[in-house]
This record gives C-alpha cells, sequence and structure tokens, in this order.
C-alpha cells in the first residue's frame, strides 16, 4: 500500500511539474522575458540601448501607469509600453501585406515587479505572423524575434 502511495505521489508531482512548464511554453511563444535588477527608469534606458544595438528605434513610449490613474483613479506598478521600430522591416513586411500596420511599431513593455526588480517582455513576432498565414512574412519576424531575444539577453 505504501509503494502505491509513494507512487502516486510521485507521479502526481511529476504531472504537476510538467503542467506548469508546458504553462510557461505556451507563455514564451507569444513573448520573451527577462526580469533584471534595475528601476524601471534604469531598465528603460538599458532596453532602448539594446534595442538600438540590434537595429530597433523607440518611436512610442506610453506610460501605462499614469495614464490609468488620470483616466480611472487606477493605481499600479511603474508599467511602460515602447513601441520599437526598425524602419527596413517595416518596409518589407508593408510590402508583403498592406495590413500589417496593425502590429506595428513591436511591443516591449518594462514593468516594476517589486523589490528593486523590473520585468523586460517583448512580443515574438515569428508566433504572431504565423496568425496571418502569410509564409512570405515568416523569415523577416524570425529575424526580428532573433534580434529581440538577443537584446534582452544582453541586458
Amino acid at each position: 500500500m505504501k509503494k502505491n502511495s509513494i507512487l502516486t505521489g510521485m507521479l502526481m508531482v511529476m504531472i504537476t511539474i510538467a503542467g506548469v512548464a508546458q504553462e510557461n511554453v505556451e507563455k514564451e511563444k507569444f513573448y520573451f522575458s527577462r526580469t533584471i535588477t534595475a528601476t524601471v527608469d534604469e531598465a528603460t534606458q538599458q532596453v532602448k540601448a539594446s534595442l538600438k544595438d540590434e537595429g530597433f528605434g523607440i518611436v512610442t513610449e506610453i506610460d501605462m501607469h499614469k495614464t490609468l490613474e488620470e483616466k480611472l483613479g487606477k493605481t499600479m506598478n511603474t508599467y511602460r509600453i515602447l513601441g520599437a521600430c526598425n524602419a527596413g522591416f517595416a518596409w518589407q513586411t508593408l510590402q508583403k501585406e498592406e495590413n500589417i500596420g496593425v502590429f506595428l511599431p513591436c511591443k516591449v513593455l518594462v514593468k516594476d515587479i517589486g523589490g528593486g526588480k523590473t520585468e523586460i517582455v517583448a512580443v515574438n513576432p515569428s508566433q504572431l505572423m504565423k496568425m496571418l498565414d502569410n509564409p512570405e512574412l515568416e523569415g523577416i519576424a524570425d529575424e526580428v524575434a532573433s534580434r529581440f531575444k538577443t537584446a534582452l539577453e544582453k541586458l
């Protein structure tokens, strides 16, 4: 009886671990993330520099926490949305899909998660482009995704 209980317990633990791992894999499909020890302002400057090294400029910057406080009176930790763009890649994608603009610029979040830590989250364009079912976009999206991953790894 003890043997069965131990085996059942081990099996339950393995199923739980597998479920958590699968959840993380699913999330990673649509975005890449990295947590660093820095303030949001420091992290924002680091992210901008790292993205610049990979050929991207920031064309929009939204302090979502301020907007929600002003519009709704709601407070939250600092939450910044950066719009990253590489004009060359944007041009290439526009030539292959005229409505690609709904996905441009690519979003990068810089958010305070407490304890002196900031999480940086970048969209995974490879996964988003699959929704459009346009094989001509895949190579471009894969290159952008690779550059976003590299930029996050450098932080």
